[in-house]
């Protein structure tokens, strides 16, 4: 019943529907049913534009199917949760959650009904952020790949390819989809001096625009009504189910909330002693263990390699001896090694892509470029945006560096500069300071946050590798 509400647009219905099945499938234990549901209640927050309600559901979902082990409902919800980012424009989780479809469906037994689609809205986004190498990976011959291709084109500038595919394309969408290609179609016949066929396209464009309008006001009234019905069921059922609620439960909960605060009151004076000191030493052991774990994690890669060579020599041995469960540990063995590497690469190169990203941008080459002249300083909101910087590629630099010490502006500002690695002399130009005052700041900079005695190059070495 829900379905079919959801297909005659009754959304409020098709809600109310849901959550009785729901209610149902709990009571009863049925976990496949009730993953179906918590896709279905999904796409119909995905109807209605509720895209944190909805994603909720969809991550419900996802977790559900991997506690079932059912690999294809997994690929199933990520590939939905890909949709909503999408619409968010989260270009990362878009592509996160669009590969992460494609390996899982390489594991059930219908791949071709998800790997395509997943593919070519990689490719699509791709596209859109102006990567086109990596969209081409994607790209295939395939009648349903036309709509990327012509975006292909035209991102490459290749007018005449790029009106074939748009003409191929033109009437397999609806009124929305045909007004941006006849925009394009349009503009690229203007760019080609085709006048005639240019106006043309023009007035099926103004056409269509003015269908669009007549069509949002119905639909936007319609949308409008839904929500609130939609919203009104939700409230009504959330009112029913606080109401329902054991008042005996309910005193129960406040009696030991009581207790807690109580007890908290008692030791709330300790806690504050030390509260200031274990957040110095906890800071000072996680970047500790983040340091020996990069170094490790370098050395664990040449260990599996090595590892993963032992095997290789091992499996070949098996064979020869035709020991197949041997044969079957030893290349699950090498996986695991190799799944592994791969994971700590993966990590290794998000960081350089950071690192890459910001030593690119125009603010960074401009102080790499004038840093040192006397009429180049930062304003405020450049100083904010490379505080943001580096706290991208640095893992929250500034957090991190606030929780061990307060800093004043100008300190912050030196650390700032001190891992963009420009020189002191240049550091002393763009803060308004003398070279001897900027060394004396280093030096005492040093002793605060480490309380130890130590130089100004020390204290530069301190924040490079913090």
């Amino acid at each position: 019943m829900g379905a079919v509400y959801q297909v005659s647009d009754d959304y409020p219905s098709a809600m109310d529907s849901y959550l009785k099945a729901k209610d149902k499938a709990e009571s009863c234990g049925d976990r496949f049913l009730m993953c179906w549901i918590l896709q279905c209640i999904g796409n119909l927050y995905f109807a209605q534009h509720m895209y944190e309600d909805c994603v909720d559901f969809y991550y419900k979902y996802y977790n559900l199917s991997q506690s079932n082990n059912d690999t294809l409902r997994m690929a199933l919800s990520s590939f939905d949760m890909a949709r909503v980012y999408t619409i968010q424009n989260n270009v990362d989780s878009i592509l996160f959650y669009y590969n992460k479809s494609i390996d899982l469906a390489k594991h059930t037994q219908c791949p071709e009904n998800i790997i395509p689609a997943a593919q070519r809205n990689v490719c699509d986004i791709y596209i859109q952020i102006g990567q086109y190498e990596k969209a081409r990976e994607y790209l295939s011959s395939d009648s349903l790949c036309d709509a990327n291709w012509a975006y292909w084109y035209l991102g490459q500038n290749r007018v005449d390819s790029a009106v074939v595919y748009f003409e191929k394309i033109r009437d397999r969408y609806g009124v929305y989809g045909q007004e941006e290609i006849y925009r394009h179609l349009a503009q690229l016949e203007e760019r080609q001096y085709n006048v005639l066929n240019s106006l043309a396209y023009y007035k099926k464009l103004q056409a269509v625009t003015d269908s669009i309008k007549r069509l949002s006001q119905v639909v936007e009234t319609k949308k409008i009504n839904a929500q609130y019905n939609f919203s009104k069921i939700k409230r009504e059922r959330d009112n029913i189910e606080k109401h329902s609620k054991n008042i005996e439960a309910l005193l129960y909960i406040l009696f030991f909330l009581f207790v807690f605060l109580v007890i908290l009151g008692i030791y709330i004076w300790k806690y504050n002693k030390q509260k200031h000191s274990a957040e110095i030493a906890q800071e000072k052991l996680l970047r500790h263990i983040e340091e020996e774990k990069y170094s490790q994690s370098i050395v664990q890669v040449d260990k599996n390699k090595r590892r993963i060579a032992e095997l290789e020599s091992l499996l070949r041995d098996a064979d020869k001896r035709n020991d197949t469960n041997a044969i079957t540990m030893i290349e699950l063995d090498a996986e695991q090694l190799r799944t592994e590497n791969m994971k700590i690469e993966a990590y290794h190169r998000k960081q350089k892509y950071l690192l890459n990203e910001f030593t690119n941008t125009s603010l960074y080459m401009r102080i790499k470029k004038y840093a040192g002249n006397d009429g180049f300083h930062l304003t405020e909101e450049e100083w904010q945006e490379v505080g943001e910087g580096i706290d991208t590629v640095y893992d929250n630099f500034t957090q991190r560096l606030f929780a061990l010490v307060s800093l004043s502006d100008v300190e912050l500002k030196t650390c700032y500069l001190i891992k963009l690695r420009i020189s002191p002399a240049d550091i002393a130009v763009m803060l308004f300071k003398s070279k001897a005052a900027i060394t004396m700041l280093r030096q005492r900079l040093y002793e605060k946050i480490t309380h130890k005695k130590g130089t100004a190059k020390q204290m530069d070495e301190f924040v490079l590798n913090f």
